[in-house]
């Protein structure tokens, strides 16, 4: 088998493999196509470097004009991103109002809770979530039972003045109609008669009865308040939390 040779193009540097037959005789590099004769080996002479590109000469300047030195360009800034070609540019500007607590977009620049994580900006809290459990009818009316019973409560007042006033005096004392004719419908007369008893007079008196209205009002308006605010203001039950 023949023994190979390696050379060196001397154009282009590139190695080459011949038969050592080859020595003394011209080939072709398949690189760059230079024909060169190949060298016995031991005496290949080194690769020849490319040549550099000569440097292009400065113009000369204009008699009777001094040439002017070209400005010094100012050091880059190290802030100066757009030196270092990888600078990023803004392509867009979003001045929507953002939660500071989750970035994302607030409903309108006058909102005060984000609706996505429930933040205040205002107090700076964090809404907290609650199980709380279903409120049924059942509920409800057992709610709203103590309020109606205020109703019902001042009714009965209002109808039992009137009742002490009216139906009372004939139901304790026999005749009073007859009695009460008798003093030309003046009930203190009637019920200085002997036929009244110490009790009927001062259940039937007319101060009892001023007394009487008094606490009705008074009682009136305490439970009158209490079912406005309970049939109207809070007619819904509290919420009861469960599962903490």
């Amino acid at each position: 088998m023949a023994e190979t040779i390696v050379i060196s193009c001397p154009e282009c540097g590139k190695q080459l493999r011949v038969p050592e037959e080859a020595a003394g005789k011209k080939i072709r590099c398949k690189g760059c196509e230079h024909v060169f004769t190949v060298e016995s080996p031991g005496k290949s002479k080194p690769a020849k470097a490319p040549a550099k590109a000569a440097a292009p000469k400065p113009a000369p300047a204009k008699p009777g004009k001094p040439a002017k030195p070209a400005p010094a360009k100012p050091p880059a800034s190290k802030d100066d991103d757009e030196e270092d070609g990888k600078a990023y540019g803004v392509t867009e500007l979003d001045l929507a109002p953002r939660c500071p607590e989750c970035a994302n977009e607030m409903e309108s620049a006058e909102a005060i809770i984000c609706l996505h994580c429930g933040f205040n900006i205002q107090t700076r809290e964090k809404a907290q979530t609650r199980k709380v459990a279903e409120t049924t009818g059942g509920d409800i009316f057992l709610w709203l039972l103590p309020g109606i019973l205020a109703v019902i409560a001042i009714l009965c007042l209002i109808g039992y003045a009137f009742f002490h006033w009216f139906g009372l005096p004939g139901m304790m004392v026999k005749d009073w109609e007859e009695l009460l004719n008798k003093y030309d419908g003046k009930r203190v007369k009637a019920l200085s008669d002997d036929k009244i008893t110490f009790i009927e007079f001062w259940v039937l008196h007319p101060s009892l009865y001023f007394f009487l209205w008094l606490f009705t009002l008074w009682a009136s308006w305490k439970l009158g308040y209490f079912a406005f605010k309970r049939l109207v203001l809070e007619n819904k039950p509290p919420e009861i939390e469960v599962g903490k």
